[in-house]
Order: structure tokens, then sequence, then C-alpha cells
């Protein structure tokens, strides 16, 4: 028998369901944000499958989270508590990977926002070789903006009047 501990390195409260098929009983705990809880005594193999059947929403060894890319929303570990480091560290890594994956939609916004424009534009007979997007957060008065980006995007041949900071990805999406 082994104790199974599963720490929370998201925002938000996580209630932990797991089933064993030996057992009638389902197991439903509360993870709290930023905290860890014993889920309880199981054997190895029993504990494997918990982990099988978490592993697909983000489940992670705590170990493995500092080689992650993405968001990693659960972690855990076999026979002693998560340490601390390790759930701050997860805290961390995920605000990055969602701050990353938030600059990838605007960009990817911004590609498609450019290319509806340019198509409209076009289906008038305008050729536009250039178009520009800011995107700024709305904020209450005298707050500054966490989020303001400036995209541009250029038809083959002409030269970027900011440099262009699009990515490949939205590059390829945006069309002339």
């Amino acid at each position: 028998m082994a104790r199974l501990y599963v720490a929370n390195t998201t925002k938000q409260h996580h209630n932990f369901l797991a089933w064993i098929p030996e057992s009638t009983k389902q197991y439903c705990e509360t993870v709290r944000i930023g905290s860890q809880l014993c889920i309880g005594d199981f054997p190895l193999d029993q504990i494997d499958l918990i982990v099988k059947q978490h592993a697909r929403y983000g489940l992670v060894p705590y170990k493995e989270i500092k080689n992650l890319r993405t968001f990693a929303g659960l972690c855990y570990s076999v026979g002693a508590p998560v340490p601390l480091e390790a759930i701050l560290q997860g805290v961390q890594h995920n605000d990055r990977a969602l701050d990353e994956r938030a600059a990838e939609r605007r960009e990817e916004q911004a590609a498609a926002i450019s290319d509806n424009i340019t198509s409209a534009m076009r289906e008038r007979g305008v050729d536009v070789p250039r178009t520009e997007l800011t995107i700024v957060e709305d904020t209450q008065r005298g707050a500054e903006p966490k989020v303001a980006e400036g995209f541009e995007t250029v038809k083959e041949g002409v030269a970027p009047r900011h440099g262009n900071r699009m990515s490949r990805k939205a590059q390829r999406r945006f069309t002339q």
C-alpha cells in the first residue's frame, strides 16, 4: 500500500474523482487552489489505474512539470507529499503556458481579421498591400492595459513598416 498525493497548480478548486473497478466506492476529494491532498492508501496497481484515468486530463508526476511545454493542472506523488517548491513551480509554469497560448490566439485572430479585411476589399476591387491591427485590453479608467499588441500583415514583396512580429504559423494562415 502507498499513499497517493495530488496537488492543484491551477487557479480554481478541483474535484478529484477516482474510481477503482474492484470497489463500488468512488473517491471524490476537493483539491483547493495551490494545495494538495492525500487521496488515500492504495496498492500500486490501483494507483497506476487512478493515474491513467487522470493522465488524459493533465495529471502529471510532479517531477515532470519543469520539462512540460503545456498547461498541467494537477500533479501527483506516490508515497510522499508533493514538495511545496514543485507546486509553486507548477503555478508559475501554468501562468507562462497560459500567457503564451493567449498570445498565440491573439496572433491567430489578428491574421484572421486581416485576411477578412483583405478579402472584403479585394471583392470591391481595392488592393490592400498591408494591414495593421492593434489589440489593447479594455481597462478601467486610468489603469494601464496588461495587453497591448500590434500586428502587421503584408502582401508578398511588400516591406513591413514596423518589422514583422507575426509568427510563421500566423503568416501561413494569412492569405493574399
